[in-house]
């Protein structure tokens, strides 16, 4: 199991490689999760957050809880490929 921190970095990387906002990067991997798997990951964990009482936890860290971080590197592997092709993404 990969562990959020991992994927925490993985992002980061991305943003800086990249000249690209953490905050879209997340969006766009939720976005593109959502449509792939049927799961809206952010909703997940505002709704965890909402049920537990908690402030704002990490999106690396909800993907980790839900063993779900090489779905999240794959999303990344590909939005690199898609600016390597000259794609906005949106």
């Amino acid at each position: 199991m990969c562990s959020g921190e991992l994927l925490e970095e993985k992002v980061q990387e991305f943003c800086n490689n990249n000249n690209r906002d953490e905050g879209q990067i997340w969006q766009v991997i939720n976005n593109v999760h959502t449509r792939t798997y049927g799961r809206n990951i952010m909703w997940e964990k505002e709704q965890y957050q909402k049920e537990n009482n908690l402030k704002d936890i990490p999106m690396a860290e909800q993907f980790a809880k839900l063993n779900l971080v090489y779905r999240a590197i794959e999303i990344l592997k590909g939005l690199q490929e898609c600016i390597k092709n000259g794609w906005e993404l949106e």
